[in-house]
This record gives structure tokens, C-alpha cells and sequence, in this order.
């Protein structure tokens, strides 16, 4: 008799449709553990900036790539049916890598612009309450929001080498934190709470703002605005990754994201170089 394997990362009106309760992917302590993990990184990334800063680029890139794929690799060996895990995030509902891409490039272009049109719209409004220009209170509200990190750009490429490094860094990252975030604790902690007997409904919405909260925390380095963006970048991939049901085109925003900002501050690198 062959056994059905309950889906614990299908959509969550699938799940209802197949039983009752969607059961938990790992062990109640192997999610503590991954937890506490995330909250020390996220202390030692804010505390510990001095030593980033200071670190040989090619050498902060090599160890943040490995440092990352064996969290993953930690998540993977607790989980209840690893066979099961990339299927669910890569393979289910899936379209091709191509219309995936652009809905990734979208999303982030999509959130780029209305994080960019609030904090220029508040700016604006602070400029007609005070009566300055613009661009100077824009300049206010960015140093205020630590928009102008100087961590973020003194761990930015300025080598050829060091670009294509940032590239892997950025796939990385896409991958390996969509897998982690997305693909395990968030739907993990709906399982977790639908199991208390919390609404379908009510379990997503605490999910994703518990799991967009702690990935928003793990980037506090890049100040408090950049915490936030990459917090509210958390709750929408999270929001899309339930909507899509599965994480191909969160991990192409997210990649996408990671890569143009070192691309930027490269390109910026090399006007100011020459």
C-alpha cells in the first residue's frame, strides 16, 4: 500500500482540504534552536559591525555564502520529510524560470518604488511644514532613518572579482533565506498556530508578521531603515510566497535586491575612483 505524505507547505485552503490541522514540519526544539540561531546572528551583525567593516571583502563574501548554506544545511537535517522540502518550494505550482523572473524583478521594482514614494512623500511633507527644500529634509529623513549606511558601503564590491563574489553572495542569500524564512518558519509557525486552534486566517497574518519581524532583525547593521525596508520586504515576499505557493519568485526578488544595491554602490565606486 503505498502512503500519501501530508503537504505541510501546500497553500493553506489546500491543506484545510486534506485535513483538519496541517502538521508541524520539525521538532518544537529543532525550531527553538534555528530561532535562537537567527537571534544571535542578529546580535553579533549589530554589535560586531567594526569587524565587518574590516574584514578582506573577498574573505566576508566566501564566509557569509558558507555561513548561510550550512544554516540551511541545519534547517534541511531537522525537518520531518526533507524529501518533501524542495519539492513543496520549487517544484509545486510552479511556472517557468522565465515568467517566475519577472514576476521577482516586479515585485522588487513594485517595492522599491513605494518604499521610495513614502519616504519622499513624508520628506515633503516635513519640507512644507518647515519651509525648506526638499531634498534638504530628504537628507534629514535619511540620516535620521539611517537610509546612508556606512557599514553597507564599506562592505560593497570595488573589484570586478568582488562583484561576481557579491552576485553568488546575493543567490545566497535569495536561496538559502527564502528557504529558511519562507519555506520553513513561516510555514512552520501556521502550522504551529493553526495546531493551538487559531483561525486559517489569523495563523498566516501572526506567521508572517512574527517571521518578517526576526528576518528584518537579522539586517539591524544596515541601520533602522534598512531593518524596516528589508523587514516590509519580508512581509510581502511572505504574503506572495502563500499566494504563489511555492518560493521561485521570491528568491529571484530577493536575489535581484541584494545584487543591484552592490551593484550600485560598485558603479558609484568606480565614478568616484576615476
Amino acid at each position: 500500500m503505498t502512503e500519501t505524505l501530508p503537504d505541510p507547505l501546500l497553500p493553506l485552503a489546500e491543506t484545510s482540504r486534506t485535513e483538519d490541522v496541517p502538521q508541524l514540519l520539525a521538532p518544537w526544539f529543532h525550531t527553538l534552536g534555528i530561532v535562537a540561531l537567527l537571534a544571535g546572528l542578529a546580535l553579533l551583525s549589530h554589535f560586531g559591525h567594526r569587524e565587518i567593516t574590516t574584514t578582506d571583502h573577498p574573505v566576508r563574501y566566501c564566509s557569509q555564502m558558507l555561513m548561510i548554506w550550512m544554516l540551511l544545511g541545519c534547517v534541511v537535517a531537522g525537518l520531518y520529510r526533507r524529501r518533501l522540502f524542495f519539492w513543496n518550494t520549487l517544484l509545486h505550482n510552479r511556472r517557468s524560470w522565465l515568467l517566475e523572473s519577472v514576476r521577482g524583478i516586479t515585485i522588487y521594482l513594485a517595492c522599491s518604488a513605494m518604499f521610495y514614494l513614502a519616504v519622499m512623500g513624508f520628506a515633503y511633507i516635513l519640507a512644507l511644514r518647515h519651509a525648506s527644500h526638499t531634498s534638504v529634509v530628504y537628507q534629514e529623513v535619511a540620516s535620521r532613518l539611517h537610509l546612508k549606511n556606512k557599514i553597507v558601503e564599506a562592505t560593497a564590491p570595488t573589484t570586478g572579482f568582488e562583484l561576481l563574489l557579491w552576485a553568488g553572495v546575493s543567490f545566497t542569500a535569495g536561496f538559502c533565506e527564502e528557504h529558511i524564512f519562507r519555506g520553513y518558519l513561516l510555514r512552520h509557525s501556521i502550522a504551529f498556530f493553526r495546531g493551538t486552534g487559531t483561525s486559517p486566517r489569523f495563523s498566516e497574518i501572526l506567521s508572517v508578521a512574527i517571521t518578517s519581524v526576526l528576518f528584518g532583525s537579522l539586517h539591524l547593521y544596515e541601520g533602522i531603515g534598512g531593518a524596516v525596508f528589508i523587514g516590509l520586504l519580508g512581509l510581502v515576499f511572505a504574503t506572495l510566497a502563500l499566494r504563489f505557493g511555492n518560493l521561485r519568485a521570491v528568491i529571484v526578488a530577493h536575489s535581484v535586491q541584494d545584487f543591484l544595491v552592490g551593484l550600485f554602490l560598485f558603479l558609484r565606486h568606480l565614478h568616484q575612483v576615476r
